[in-house]
C-alpha cells in the first residue's frame, strides 16, 4: 500500500513538473525565526496574491489540488520546475543561455536544500539532457528536437541571411513571407528559395501552402513583371521625347514674349543646346548695347563666348573699388526676384506660409523644415503668382532645411555662393515675402553682424537686415547676388530689432549635392 501511494504521489509530482508555472515553496519555520528550509511544498499553479486581514499571503494550487494560503514572512525562496514548453527553442548560444542559467538555479537549490532533491532530480535530467542534444549537434524548434542533418536541412538562408523559428506567414505568385526570430517578417522572392526549403516552409503552417507549381507560377510572373518594366521605359522615353519638343515650342514662345530667362531654362529642359547659345548670345549682345556689362560678361560665358566676355572686362572702364560681379541693391533684387518663391502651406490644424528661392532649373526649392514641417499640403507659388503643388524631398531639423520639388515649366535658378568668403560687415540682402499671403517679395538690406554663431544646432550668419514672418526660407544675397544664406527668424518680438539670422548655405549642401552631383 506505501508503494502505491508513494507511486501515485511521484506521478502526480511529474506532472506538476510538466505543467506552465508548477514549482517548489521553500519554506522558514515561523517559530524559531530561522532562515534555514524547514518545509518544501510543491504547487502546481501560482495564483495572484490577495490580503487577508493586515497579513498578506501567497496563493497556490497545491500537489492535491487544493488551494495553499503561505505567508510571504516565511517564504524564503519560490523556485520553478523545468518547462519544456518554455524551451520549445534551443537554436543558438543565446537561446541555450537561459537553459544553462536554470540548470545552475536547480542545482544551487538541490545542493542547499536536501529535502528539495527529490523533487528536482528530474528535472535536472532533463535540463543536462537539453544541453546534451544542443552540444551535440541536435537543435530543438517548436519543441521538437532535430539532427544535425535535419537542422541544415531546414534552415532558411537567402542571400547569405540565415533566419530561424520559421513559420509561414503569407504567400503570392512572387513572394512569400514568413514569421521568423522574435517575431519579425521576411518578404522574400519565392524564385530564391530551393526545393528543400519550400518543402520545410510547407510544414511551418496548418493554413498556408505553397503549390507544387510555383517555379513556374514565379517565372510567369517575373516574365510579366520585365515586359511592364518595359512598357513603362518605352512610355517614359515616348513622354521624355515630347516633353522636349514641348518645352522647345514653349521656349519660342517665351522669347517671343520677351521673357528670355524663361526661354533660356525651357531650352535647357529640351537639351537644346544650340538654342540656349543662340539666345544667351544674343542677350548678351542686347546687354553691351544697353550699357549692362554685367550682364553681358555673364550672358557671353553661358554662350561660351569666353573671349567676348574677356574683352568687355579688359576694355570697360570701371573704378579700383567696383568689380564686374558687384551689383548694386537694385540689379540684385531685379534678378534674383524671379528664382525666389511663397511657400504656401496647410495642416488639418492651420495654414501658414514661407519663403524658398530656386536652386535647380527642375523646379527644386529650399526653405526652411520648420515651414513644411507637420504640414499635409504644400505649393509654392512663383513670380508670376502662378502655384503648383510641392512635396518634400528631404529635410533636416537640424539644420533647419528643407527640400522641395514642385512641376513647373522653366524658371530662373539662384545661384550659390561661398559662405566661407564672408566676413563681418559685409553687406548683404534679404529677399521674401512679409506678413501677408499673396504679396509681392521684399528685400531688406544690412550688414554681416557675425559670422560665428550657432543657435538651435544651426550654424547661423547674424544680420541686421530685418526677418519679417513670412521670409523664413528665403535667400540671403551677396553684392554678386549669389546666395550665401538661408533667412530663419529674427529676435525683433522679444526687443532685439537688429538680432537676425540665416543659416549658412554651406550647411545645404547636403540637400543639394541630392539633386547637383556635381557638387559632391
Amino acid at each position: 500500500m506505501k508503494k502505491l501511494v508513494l507511486f501515485l504521489s511521484l506521478s502526480f509530482l511529474y506532472a506538476c513538473q510538466g505543467s506552465r508555472g508548477a514549482g517548489l515553496i521553500l519554506e522558514t519555520d515561523p517559530e524559531y525565526l530561522s532562515e534555514e528550509i524547514s518545509k518544501v511544498e510543491v504547487f502546481r499553479t501560482q495564483l495572484s496574491s490577495r490580503s487577508n486581514g493586515s497579513v498578506f499571503k501567497k496563493q497556490f494550487i497545491g500537489a492535491n489540488g487544493k488551494q495553499l494560503s503561505i505567508d510571504i514572512r516565511f517564504i524564503s525562496r519560490i523556485v520553478l520546475f523545468y518547462d519544456a514548453e518554455e524551451y520549445s527553442n534551443i537554436v543558438d548560444e543565446s537561446s541555450l543561455d537561459p537553459l544553462i542559467s536554470k540548470q545552475a538555479e536547480l542545482e544551487d537549490v538541490a545542493a542547499k536544500v536536501p529535502q528539495a532533491r527529490p523533487y528536482l532530480r528530474s528535472n535536472l535530467i532533463a535540463v543536462k539532457e537539453d544541453i546534451r542534444r544542443f552540444h551535440s549537434g541536435e537543435r530543438k524548434r517548436n519543441g521538437k528536437w532535430l539532427t544535425s542533418a535535419e537542422w541544415e536541412k531546414s534552415r532558411i538562408v537567402i542571400d547569405s541571411v540565415q533566419y530561424d523559428n520559421v513559420e509561414l506567414w503569407n504567400v503570392n505568385d512572387t513572394y512569400i513571407a514568413f514569421r521568423y526570430s522574435l517575431g519579425r517578417i521576411a518578404h522574400v522572392d519565392i524564385a530564391k528559395l530551393t526545393t528543400d526549403q519550400i518543402n520545410f516552409l510547407n510544414g511551418t503552417s496548418s493554413k498556408l501552402h505553397i503549390d507544387a507549381n510555383w517555379r513556374e507560377k514565379a517565372e510567369q510572373a517575373a516574365r510579366q513583371r520585365a515586359a511592364e518594366e518595359q512598357s513603362r521605359l518605352s512610355r517614359l522615353a515616348r513622354e521624355n521625347v515630347e516633353k522636349k519638343r514641348s518645352a522647345l515650342a514653349a521656349g519660342h514662345n517665351m522669347e517671343d514674349a520677351a521673357r528670355y530667362d524663361e526661354a533660356l531654362e525651357l531650352y535647357k529642359r529640351a537639351e537644346a543646346e544650340d538654342e540656349m547659345y543662340r539666345l544667351s548670345e544674343k542677350l548678351a549682345i542686347e546687354s553691351e548695347r544697353k550699357g549692362d556689362f554685367i550682364a553681358a560678361v555673364e550672358y557671353f560665358e553661358a554662350a561660351g563666348k569666353f573671349g567676348e566676355a574677356g574683352r568687355i572686362r579688359r576694355t570697360r572702364d570701371l573704378t579700383k573699388s567696383q568689380s564686374i560681379d558687384r551689383l548694386t541693391d537694385a540689379q540684385i533684387f531685379t534678378r534674383a526676384v524671379p528664382a525666389v518663391v511663397e511657400v504656401a502651406v496647410r495642416s488639418a490644424e492651420k495654414e501658414a506660409h514661407g519663403s524658398g528661392f530656386f536652386v535647380h532649373s527642375g523646379g527644386y526649392v529650399i526653405t526652411n523644415n520648420h515651414v513644411v514641417e507637420g504640414m499635409t499640403q504644400i505649393a509654392i507659388v512663383d513670380a508670376n503668382g502662378q502655384r503648383y503643388p510641392a512635396r518634400i524631398i528631404a529635410r533636416t531639423s537640424s539644420p533647419d532645411l528643407a527640400l522641395l520639388k514642385a512641376e513647373l515649366p522653366g524658371h530662373k535658378v539662384l545661384r550659390i555662393g561661398d559662405s566661407r568668403k564672408t566676413h563681418p560687415g559685409d553687406h548683404v540682402v534679404a529677399i521674401g515675402f512679409p506678413i501677408l499671403e499673396n504679396q509681392s517679395a521684399i528685400m531688406n538690406q544690412g550688414i554681416i553682424s557675425s559670422v560665428d554663431r550657432t543657435f538651435s544646432g544651426n550654424s547661423v550668419f547674424q544680420i541686421d537686415a530685418t526677418i519679417n514672418h513670412g521670409n523664413s526660407g528665403g535667400p540671403l544675397l551677396n553684392d554678386h547676388g549669389e546666395v550665401i544664406g538661408v533667412t530663419t527668424f529674427g529676435l525683433a518680438e522679444v526687443g532685439l530689432d537688429r538680432f537676425n539670422f540665416a543659416i549658412k548655405i554651406s550647411e545645404a549642401h547636403s540637400l543639394i549635392e541630392r539633386i547637383r552631383p556635381e557638387w559632391r
